[in-house]
């Protein structure tokens, strides 16, 4: 089991981390699922969010997904969460909320309430 923390300046509410993880300074992490072997660069923030095996969140960057449900109507669709699948590169200072990313993508411009394939 290895998991990798220079934890000064850094913020975890309910999150569940599997092995292999990096995490540095400064990042904010709340409800979320942390997948093995995703790197999180300094002071990002991820939110209501599961990030896939192998990822890496940039400098800077937010994963969010919303915790209002009052969105969801009887015959729409709302993404709640944001997940990225395996291998998704979320380059420094992108927001990502709300979106489902496929695996082996790179983010390098903000998107919402997408579905990314």
């Amino acid at each position: 089991f290895f998991f990798s923390s220079r934890r000064r300046h850094t913020r975890f509410l309910p999150v569940s981390w599997a092995r292999r993880c990096v995490q540095e300074t400064g990042v904010r992490i709340a409800n979320s699922v942390i997948l093995d072997g995703v790197e999180v660069k300094p002071h990002s923030c991820i939110l209501n969010s599961v990030i896939g095996w192998n990822s890496i969140v940039g400098y800077w960057a937010r994963v969010e997904g919303s915790q209002d449900d009052t969105k969801l109507k009887q015959n729409d669709y709302f993404i709640s969460t944001s997940i990225l699948g395996i291998g998704v590169i979320v380059e420094s200072e992108v927001c990502i909320r709300n979106c489902v990313v496929l695996s082996y993508k790179t983010l390098t411009e903000n998107c919402s309430n997408q579905i990314i394939l």
